[in-house]
């Protein structure tokens, strides 16, 4: 597959790693060493089997031990050899792994504890947008660390835009970190992000359900919450006057959002998190939680957006 990064683009981003940022009213400049606070070849070590590359230098037999004479014995390789040694494919090979290494290199036990790296990151992730990447931060239950991650935002932007567009409607922090956790995860766990998908939803209704002063049972399944939601707002499919075409169509498109729930709701039990899964599970990829995502803001938003039409008018359709 052809990169997407452009040669011009990924040489700016080698160079902020290399001369760092100067700010040309102070003269100052803002600079960070690619391995941080690690040997390079300790660094290396978390990407590469170093011990089965081959060396460069005849006298050695891995690349292991190049590094460590080149970078550590002497020092007569320049700091950012790394990126046209064809061994670690950073300059010219795939996307996939120049953004692996760019992850790293912003990972907390990797770079110093200071706030010189962050510009520098806001630049490169400036340079990926352009190229539809971006490196993100994550939390990982299972270390504790928090850490980046890349991710490709094609397809992707107006799903984040929705999602932040929910967060605004709802004032609920509750709500807000299912939003959070939601986005987080669609990547790095596509089964926990199709999960908090069913709950966006869920939350939705209850949420106007108890604004309307419906009672919820709690014995309710998203089929259940959706509908009593739709009648609520007047919005049922079964309740619109079907006398024109207008309401006609839009009966049809409501009565697709109830079976989008159903679907949802089928994808997560199958899928997502929330129900033990056997020993050969295979999770989905993200493509699939994206589209469970995008399912879930669509609906959300529409519901809510009724309820705070509907607030201020006497008719909904």
């Amino acid at each position: 597959m052809a990169n997407k990064i452009r040669e011009a683009n990924r040489q700016k981003i080698i160079n902020l790693l290399i001369y760092g940022i100067r700010n040309t009213e102070t003269k100052e400049t803002t600079k960070i060493f690619w391995s941080g606070i690690k040997d390079e070849h300790d660094f290396l070590e978390r990407l590469y089997d170093l011990n089965s590359m081959p060396s460069t230098d005849e006298r050695y037999k891995t690349a292991y031990n190049d590094i460590l004479q080149h970078r550590v014995n002497n020092t007569d390789w320049d700091e950012g050899w790394v990126f046209s040694d064809g061994r670690f494919a950073i300059k010219n090979g795939p996307d996939e792994q120049f953004l692996r290494f760019l992850c790293e290199v912003f990972h907390p036990q990797i770079r110093k504890d200071d706030d010189k790296w962050q510009p520098i990151l806001e630049r490169i992730n400036g340079l990926l947008r352009t190229e539809d990447f971006e490196l993100v931060s994550i939390d990982d239950d299972n270390t504790g660390w928090e850490h980046y991650v890349w991710k490709n935002l094609n397809g992707v932007i107006h799903i984040e835009n929705a999602a932040k567009t929910l967060k605004q409607k709802f004032s609920s922090e509750y709500i807000s970190k299912q939003i959070d956790t939601m986005m987080k995860s669609q990547d790095d766990n596509p089964t926990e992000a199709i999960g908090k998908a069913k709950e966006l939803i869920e939350s939705c209704c209850k949420t106007i359900l108890e604004k309307n002063g419906v009672s919820v049972d709690k014995n309710w399944d998203i089929v259940k919450l959706v509908n009593e939601t739709m009648i609520s707002l007047e919005i049922h499919p079964k309740n619109v006057e079907k006398n024109d075409n207008k309401n006609a169509i839009a009966s049809k498109i409501l009565g697709s959002l109830i079976s989008l729930a159903n679907n949802i709701a089928e994808f997560r039990n199958n899928y997502g998190s929330g129900h033990g899964k056997s020993a050969n599970y295979v999770p989905l990829p993200p493509r699939h939680a994206k589209l469970a995502i995008g399912c879930s803001a669509t609906l959300v938003n529409y519901l809510w957006d009724t309820y705070e039409w509907k607030s201020n008018n006497a008719k909904t359709i």
